[in-house]
């Protein structure tokens, strides 16, 4: 009887460019018996004219059936899947899908392509093989599997003809195992069928784990210990297992001896994946909102975008394309700003060069393509007057002060990350850090939660929010630039720390320098914060507790007062008044 689709125990997506021929015949030469349940699908790099003689040549190396790959093709255990030349390969539903590449430009099979395709339909059944090759095809598509829970092994570079594809898969950060193409069957056997078992979240012990946290804090200066607990203990735990270490104490134990174990788990709790213009149809939507915000600029007004969580740099510049693209000549007259930051470094570092796979322009319009890129070999370098828009940063979103008075605030797929408690930490960060209608730019699977009085829904499709005006956003607690929560589990809860007050985080951010008494107030005058002395101005008067600032100031400053107010908020500079002093 034929095998069915659910018998699949994994897919193993293997692309390969110059001297892939030889690996894949010493890869699936090696393959053991063992390994059932699997299917192997193959994007070889061929001429677009070449006739390809891999079912042929591939056929005499295993005992697998190899065929070439058909569109709308049930995959099935125990096949080898050749990708046709001249043709794009993605994975769905449990069938193979084949399309002329968009771009023609591109290596052909792409790697990056069925690599993500695979990594949308398959999660965790998912792996990855990069063999010999010139170019970059296949990191992308790497950090895409890695995002979703799947695996992947790359030729030792040492072993293969052409290194480029090992290498810059292995630079991502991203890669589980490294081996010659005789090993990497082994390696596959033991990633799916291993000897260790998995360790037991239950029996984690918060103190071990409390201990990780300072020992990762230390080196790289992130507490994890804010991030979704699924996530990270997801990606902790298959550490432990590719290490073959039975408990956490024995890979804290092992930490202690290899320090830069660190270093690895870093890399592989980060692990994103981003292209440009990700999401075509939410940046159409964006495109409207940023059209809306330039419209209500006068000439010389800056604009000031964030990006936090920006990787390795495709979401800054497809916001740094869009303002070129709707100011034209007209960003000569408009200072724009738009601040990138991640607690990554190596990924800063790859965004600042500004050079990218055509596997990252899958989505690009291609007049954009056509004047703000430079074709070098198989990668395009984005020239740098755009470049030039965008400022890189380490930032760490969970620690340090927010960027202030900004149009946009672009965070999209990295909430996800974090628990319940570190996103209400930041969703009134955001409002205090937007200027009135500023927008926020979510991704399709984030949302405002119960933060609805502090934003408005613009597209909630597209997740794209407004800053309400004048909400009591004052009134608020801010949790420390640095909370220390534990994932939200019942046996690894604990409580918030100590929180700080506006007056803390005012000190922090906007009046760190000012050296005057001051009041916070609300959108109804409201008094919510009194810093120094203030009875020269205010004071109680008889009859039922009323802490309006108009009801409190002295009579003979009241009319001078609420102008001054008005004045403040109509056009969001400081005024200074002889009687009153500075208000911001």
């Amino acid at each position: 009887m034929a095998a069915k689709p659910r018998d699949l125990v994994a897919v193993i997506g293997t692309g390969a460019s110059a001297g892939g021929l030889e690996a894949l015949q010493e890869f699936l030469s090696h393959l053991p018996p063992a390994l059932e349940g699997v299917a192997l699908v193959i994007a070889q790099h061929l001429s677009p004219t070449h006739k390809s003689r891999l079912v042929e040549l591939l056929s005499r190396e295993t005992a697998f059936k190899v065929v070439e790959a058909a569109h709308h093709q049930q995959i099935l255990p125990s096949h080898v899947y050749i990708t046709p030349p001249d043709n794009d390969i993605r994975i769905g539903h449990g069938r193979i899908y084949l399309s002329k590449p968009l771009n023609m430009s591109a290596p052909k099979p792409c790697v990056d392509i069925l690599f993500q395709s695979m990594a949308d339909a398959l999660g965790e059944r998912a792996i990855g093989v990069i063999l010999s090759g010139t170019g970059s095809d296949g990191a992308l598509g790497v950090k895409a599997l890695k995002e979703k829970g799947g695996r992947v092994l790359v030729q030792d570079p040492e072993s293969a003809r052409y290194d480029g594809m090992p290498v810059a898969a292995i630079q991502t950060g991203a890669v589980d195992r490294v081996g010659s193409p005789e090993q990497i069957g082994a390696e596959l056997l033991d990633m799916l069928y291993p000897s260790t078992e998995s360790v037991p979240i239950d029996a984690l012990e918060p103190s071990d784990l409390d201990s990780l946290f300072q020992k990762l804090s230390r080196r790289k200066g992130t507490d994890f210990a804010n991030y979704k607990p699924s996530t990270f203990l997801r990606r902790l735990d298959k550490r432990m297992v590719q290490l073959g270490v039975p408990d956490l104490p024995a890979y804290l134990a092992h930490i202690d001896a290899n320090p830069q174990e660190l270093d690895t788990l870093f890399n592989t709790l980060l692990i994103g994946v981003t292209t440009f213009f990700r999401d075509q149809e939410a940046f159409v939507a964006l495109e409207s909102c940023l059209g809306q915000m330039l419209a209500q600029k006068n000439p010389g007004e800056t604009i000031r975008i964030w990006v936090p969580g920006c990787a390795t740099g495709e979401e800054p510049y497809s916001i740094a394309l869009l303002l070129s693209h709707l100011l034209k000549e007209r960003v000569q007259h408009h200072p724009v700003q738009i601040f990138a930051t991640d607690i990554d470094e190596h990924a800063i570092a790859t965004a600042r060069r500004g050079l990218y796979p055509s596997s990252s322009i899958e989505h690009m319009p291609p007049e954009y393509l056509a004047q703000y890129f430079l074709r070098k070999g198989d990668e395009y370098e984005l020239l740098k007057s755009i470049r030039s828009l965008v400022l890189f940063s380490k930032h760490d979103l969970t620690h340090n002060p927010p960027f202030l008075k900004l149009d946009l605030i672009s965070c999209r797929n990295l909430l996800i990350y974090f628990g319940i408690n570190l996103q209400k930490h930041i969703m009134p960060i955001f409002h205090y850090a937007l200027n009135p209608n500023g927008y926020l730019f979510l991704g399709k699977s984030e949302t405002i939660g119960q933060f609805s009085d502090l934003f408005a829904v613009v597209h909630g499709k597209y997740k794209l929010f407004q800053r309400k005006h004048g909400e009591n956003l004052y009134a608020l607690k801010f949790s420390a630039f640095k909370p220390h929560l534990k994932p939200a589990r019942p046996a690894l809860v604990r409580k918030d720390r100590s929180e700080l007050s506006l007056a803390d985080m005012i000190k922090e951010t906007l009046f760190n320098t000012f050296e005057h008494p001051y009041v916070v107030i609300n959108d109804s005058m409201d008094i919510q914060e009194i810093r120094g002395d203030v009875s020269i101005y205010l004071g109680l008067r008889e009859g039922s507790m009323n802490v309006n600032i108009l009801k409190m100031v002295r009579e003979e400053l009241q009319i001078e007062l609420r102008a001054v107010i008005n004045r403040a908020i109509a056009d969001r500079q400081q005024p200074i008044d002889r009687g009153l002093g500075a208000f911001g």
